[in-house]
């Protein structure tokens, strides 16, 4: 898992996050996790490839449950649809 030992324990996740999209979007990961076009939020594409292939490189939780509470506990909002899950 990554690690940030020069950042307060209250900015490491959020560091994280951004460091996990950023990577997605520069190894080809996008069909996976990609930021939406406008830039104010992010969209999970495939929540086990996330499980498998992305998460378990940057957070010691690899689940994507854990993921979630997570995002929640930083207030991001979650909004559901058919095609990716959306975090804003």
């Amino acid at each position: 898992a990554l690690t940030t030992p020069s950042l307060p324990f209250q900015f490491e996740f959020p560091f994280k996050l951004h460091k996990i999209l950023e990577d997605a979007c520069s190894e080809g990961n996008e069909s996976i996790l990609s930021w939406h076009p406008n830039g104010a939020c992010f969209r999970v594409h495939d929540k086990i490839e996330l499980e498998k292939r992305i998460l378990p490189r940057y957070l010691s939780s690899p689940k994507y449950r854990s993921f979630q509470r997570q995002l929640s506990a930083y207030k991001f909002s979650f909004e559901r649809n058919p095609s990716c899950d959306r975090f804003r």
